[in-house]
């Protein structure tokens, strides 16, 4: 129902506590990831197709999430997580997808902010 009504990172984060908190066997589990999977890569397509200058690399994090390549995942994932222009909902989104498959991304990347954002301060 979430991912119908457009939010995506509910969504995903429910999937992802479903999982964690079910007993699966591990051929359950397994299906699981592969759902999981498709269900980021599908979110990311439908959330990221259209970001000015990151077409290469959603088409790479969608195909790397399709076929559970999740370290190849992380390199176009860090690219959008960086892009100036995405939207609160996007930057949500994406939030949500690097701490599934980069744990520590997300806030890697907003100390890197917070240091940058200290430089140019300095300057003033």
């Amino acid at each position: 129902q979430s991912l119908v009504a457009g939010k995506d990172s509910s969504a995903l984060g429910s999937f992802y506590q479903a999982v964690q908190s079910a007993s699966l066997t591990p051929q359950q589990t397994q299906l699981a990831k592969e759902v999981g999977n498709l269900a980021s890569a599908y979110v990311v397509q439908r959330n990221f197709a259209n970001l000015p200058g990151a077409q290469n690399d959603v088409t790479t994090l969608v195909s790397s999430l399709r076929n559970g390549e999740l370290s190849a995942a992380v390199p176009p994932l860090q690219k959008i997580a960086g892009n100036a222009s995405l939207t609160d909902q996007q930057k949500q989104l994406i939030g949500s997808v690097a701490d599934k498959y980069a744990p520590g991304l997300t806030k890697a990347a907003g100390t890197v902010q917070q240091g940058l954002n200290s430089l140019r301060n300095l300057g003033k």
